[in-house]
């Protein structure tokens, strides 16, 4: 798909990566960021560029303001910076857009807490403002996939009108746009 940032697929039945599995996530994350850099790719890439981000595309634009937590939770790690004890860990998410699975990742303990599956070629991604669902554009069915954050379950398909890209949730959670790339 062109995407230059690719982690290991997990082993089917696991529910995490292995230590070479994970050292060889780490080795393909790494070539994204400068040590201390807050324009590392992996900040600046995925930064919706009316909030700082540049105009690539690496998945999508998955965040839209340098105050979202998941963000904030990156840039630390960038920079080096501990989080304390009794910080809630916001969740890495990771698209198998070459499989038909999507992973929520703890990034203090680098482990898969959950995967949502049966979304075939997921693309882009975003939540519910209250965290309570999840939406994923599904390229191989066309259609926006909404999902139950707590269960993992696909609750419903939406069908659209075209093959779909990325995706936003509006502030007050009232639309979800889709871009279409037709």
């Amino acid at each position: 798909s062109g995407t230059p940032l690719r982690l290991q697929p997990i082993s089917a039945g696991q529910t995490m990566w292995t230590e070479d599995e994970s050292r060889k996530n780490f080795d393909a994350v790494r070539r994204e960021v400068v040590a201390g850099n807050p324009r590392s790719r992996l900040l600046i890439h995925p930064l919706a560029e009316s909030a700082g981000g540049d105009f690539y595309h690496n998945g999508g634009k998955h965040w839209s303001s340098q105050s979202d937590a998941e963000w904030l939770t990156i840039k630390a790690w960038v920079m080096g910076e501990k989080l304390g004890a009794g910080v809630r860990h916001p969740r890495i998410i990771q698209t198998n857009s070459a499989g038909d699975s999507v992973n929520l990742i703890d990034p203090a303990t680098n482990k898969v807490v959950q995967v949502i599956s049966g979304i075939e070629a997921p693309h882009g991604i975003d939540f519910a403002p209250d965290g309570s669902r999840v939406y994923v554009s599904n390229e191989s069915d066309s259609t926006l996939d909404v999902v139950d954050r707590a269960s993992g379950k696909v609750t419903k398909k939406i069908a659209l009108s075209g093959h779909p890209n990325n995706i936003s949730v509006t502030k007050d959670g009232g639309r979800v746009v889709v871009g279409i790339a037709e």
